[in-house]
């Protein structure tokens, strides 16, 4: 599908007041734009200092390209990758290895470049033509540059409730503060988000102005799970419009969109492929899509796709944006590494577009495999039932009573089946343990609170984790509130119970997670001295 007749986006001086000041203090490097003429045919540069190519240490790079298909569903579920296909191409790889390793322009090879256009332009398809991609060095990057772009010290960022832990950790230090919105099956919640707009005078601590940026992860959300629908986003997008709020769109797990969990699937690929690559109009579009007015930066990364070590993405948004982006950059991280680039040039020559999105396709796959696995697993051990509820499809765990035993069962944690990322968001029905009417009706005649009873017995599972070789995540990681001191934004004191943890199904092959699933459930048991 393509957008005929697209509008342009807003004129640039109509959001020009989102830049930060510390942005519009900033200015070209001289020597960094000399660079562009250097490149010209004929062109003797007397001017930068870049060194003579023939000493660089490395001279060539050979890489082992997978087939494309390697992951797909009727390939062996192995990770063992040893077949390599004949390329589409044979592109000069020295020459461009040169260039690579050279100085260059912030934006690095214009091979990445035209990648990320190719993905953009078939796949996310933004709804206005004069966007720009601007090659980073990965999404944590990028994001940092972002809050230096756009936010002032003293400066609110809107968020979800559980949101990823690492933009928390970033903004702290900028003075900028986190602010929550509720959260639901669909993610952020657009009731939500207007009503806290709305009554920003009511809810907002004295001083504060409203935001103007706004920050999701909006397929396979770290650590919920959720993936948020087309209409979610209209509605977002609309309300953001009318506060003048930019958009961040962090999303690296956009290709991971899976299916609903059925029950017991037995850890098995079934989805065939149908070998024309049509696949990708089953995913939810990305707010590019629906972003008429160039109000959306959006985050990718070849982290989850290709290897996180490459230390590769890009940003997709207006020009007025990304040269402000691109001016940061300068005096930073300057272009990606020039191994990386050339490393995924030489791949896409031999996958191409179609290439690549067949590889994606079975990456998908074997994601939603391992978190079939984990929860198959789980229904070995437990009277698990499902829900489908305005939360999702909602399994809940319980406790198995002995034949003719009394008492009722118990429900012992319960999670919403993500359909899409790397993460399965659990919560711990602490209330059901033996300890915990004990821990509230603490000595002294001052009650605990439920956080502080909750928190108590939390850390003990965690422990209990550690001491039987089973890492996990815990949910305080994640809670934006307890990043906010005092400031409650309408939240009332049961939204610090951290009483979820966070469990990832990617980083193992079908078994282990098999194994990882019976062995988290024994630690459970355990835990509530069952």
């Amino acid at each position: 599908m393509t957008i005929e007749n697209a509008p342009s986006a807003l004129p640039t001086d109509a959001l020009a007041h989102h830049i930060s000041d510390q942005a519009r203090r900033r200015t070209g490097n001289a020597v960094k734009a000399m660079l562009k003429f250097t490149s010209k045919p004929g062109v003797l540069s007397l001017a930068g200092g870049l060194p003579n190519p023939s000493f660089f240490s490395f001279k060539s790079l050979a890489t082992t390209v997978p087939s494309p298909l390697l992951l797909s569903p009727e390939a062996p579920q192995t990770t063992q990758i040893n077949d390599a296909p004949t390329p589409q191409s044979s592109p000069d790889l020295a020459s461009l290895f040169a260039r690579a390793l050279q100085y260059s322009m912030v934006d690095g090879l214009p091979e990445i470049s035209d990648i990320a256009k190719q993905i953009v332009s078939s796949v996310y398809r933004p709804a206005y033509p004069d966007w720009t991609v601007l090659p980073t060095t990965g999404n944590t990057d990028a994001l940092y540059k972002t809050w230096m772009t756009f936010c002032n010290p003293g400066e609110g960022v809107l968020a979800e409730e559980w949101t990823y832990s690492v933009m928390l950790s970033s903004i702290l230090p900028l003075g900028l503060r986190p602010v929550p919105v509720k959260a639901d099956a669909d993610g952020m919640s657009s009731v939500a988000l207007r009503n806290l707009l709305e009554n920003w005078d009511t809810v907002a601590p004295k001083g504060l102005s409203r935001p103007h940026t706004l920050y999701l992860v909006p397929v396979g959300q770290n650590p919920t799970g959720t993936v948020m629908s087309l209409q979610r986003k209209r509605e977002i997008y609309s309300i953001c419009s009318k506060y003048d709020i930019i958009i961040i769109e962090d999303d690296p797990y956009y290709f991971m969109q899976f299916d609903d969990y059925g029950a017991k699937a037995n850890g098995t690929a079934t989805t065939a492929s149908n070998g024309n690559n049509s696949w990708p109009e089953s995913l939810q579009p990305t707010f590019l899509n629906v972003d008429t007015d160039g109000r959306v930066i959006r985050l990718d990364s070849f982290s989850k796709t290709l290897a996180p070590g490459l230390r590769l993405g890009w940003v997709t948004c207006n020009k007025l944006f990304s040269d402000r982006i691109y001016a940061m950059a300068e005096v930073t991280s300057q272009a990606p590494s020039g191994f990386s680039q050339t490393a995924v040039c030489a791949l896409w020559a031999q996958w191409g577009l179609s290439g690549y999105l067949s590889w994606l396709e079975g990456l998908r796959t074997q994601y939603r495999v391992r978190r079939d696995a984990f929860i198959d697993a789980l229904f070995e051990q437990f009277d698990i039932t499902q829900d489908h509820t305005a939360s999702g499809n909602v399994l809940t765990c319980y406790d198995v009573p002995a034949p003719g035993a009394s008492t009722p069962r118990r429900a012992l944690f319960s999670f919403v089946a993500p359909r899409g990322g790397m993460f399965l968001w659990v919560h711990m029905h602490v209330a059901s343990h033996p300890r915990y009417a004990g821990l509230l009706a603490s000595s002294g005649g001052k009650h605990k609170h439920r956080d502080e009873a909750a928190g108590e017995l939390m850390q003990q599972l965690w422990q209990t984790f550690l001491e039987n070789n089973i890492v996990v995540m815990s949910g305080t990681t994640f809670c934006t509130l307890t990043y906010c001191g005092a400031d409650r934004f309408g939240f009332d004191r049961d939204a610090l119970t951290t009483d979820h943890v966070r469990i990832s199904y990617s980083n193992f092959e079908v078994t282990q997670m098999a194994e990882a699933g019976r062995r988290f459930g024994a630690i459970v048991q355990k835990f509530f001295e069952l």
